[in-house]
Formats: structure tokens, sequence, C-alpha cells
């Protein structure tokens, strides 16, 4: 089973990645991976790095140009900021290959713990995406910058099976 993830990184969090990628590739041995990086004026150095890994497990890399216009007049938190890589998961649909219609969204700096190939076994034909309820915060700090009551319900961004053609048509 071919597997399609997609991460986005820059050069600052580059050993991040390379982390998560080594626990993807080490748990997931015997699964075709193709491993798509948006990403926005990447060092060589920083793609020597990740392909090299990925070659050594025997896997593919893909890496796309984010077109960063696409996020001009966006309100990004200004409390904690985030890299502008951070939002490139906002661009999937339009970034990555009209050929891809489901694919992983991992964060750069997720832990694979075990093979996650069960995951694309979910049916999500009617939904954008698949996540997991975020964990009751720490700190009610990011519903107060969205205008959010306490007790409202989020989902993880950091881990999503994002269905692209549903994305694309909706």
């Amino acid at each position: 089973m071919e597997l399609n993830i997609t991460i986005n990184t820059d050069n600052g969090f580059i050993q991040n990645t390379m982390e998560m990628l080594c626990s993807l590739y080490e748990n997931n041995k015997r699964h075709e991976i193709v491993v798509h990086v948006l990403q926005n004026n990447l060092s060589e150095e920083s793609r020597k790095y990740l392909k090299d890994l990925t070659s050594r497990y025997d896997k593919k890399i893909v890496f796309y140009s984010v077109n960063e216009s696409v996020l001009n007049g966006v309100q990004f938190r200004k409390n904690r900021p985030l890299s502008l890589a951070a939002y490139y998961r906002l661009l999937l649909s339009e970034t990555l290959p009209q050929s891809l219609d489901k694919v992983l969204y991992l964060d750069c700096d997720t832990i694979v713990v075990q093979d996650i190939s069960e995951i694309f076994q979910l049916e999500i034909n009617d939904y954008a995406l698949a996540a997991t309820l975020d964990s009751f915060p720490y700190s009610n700090q990011h519903r107060n910058q969205l205008h959010m009551e306490a007790d409202e319900r989020t989902f993880c961004s950091g881990v999503m099976l994002v269905n692209l053609e549903y994305w694309r048509e909706n």
C-alpha cells in the first residue's frame, strides 16, 4: 500500500522534520511511502538532508513550492506566533497534484510510534478530513484568540487524514 504523507517545513524546523521522518520510516518499513513537502525557499542543504534520509529507507520525497502570497491578508496569531510554514497546510488542495485524493498530514514535531496504514482505511468520503479532538487545553489562550467559549471542542490539526477531493469540491 502506498501511503501519501504531507508535511510543511522550513529551514528553522529541519531537525524536527528529520526526527519525524525517521520515526515514520522506522515504524512503517513495509509500506511504500511518498512524502510531499510543502515549502518555500528551503535551502539545498536542508533538501539534501531530507533526500538522504529518505533514500536510506528506500522511500520517496517530493518538494512543492508554496505560493505564500495566497496567505496575504490572513490574520495570524500574534501571541506565540508560528512560522509561516505552519500555515501551508491550508494550501494542500491547491498545491498538491490533482491525482492525489487523500493524504495524511503530519506536523513536523510529531513522533510516529507504530504502523499508520490503518488510518488510511478510514472512510471519509463525505468529509474534508478526519482528526482527533484536542485534549482539554492547559490554557484557553488559543480559544480566546478565536473568540471561542472554553467548552467548545476543537481538533488537533497536527495529524489529519485529508480528503483532498472533497476539499477541492467544497
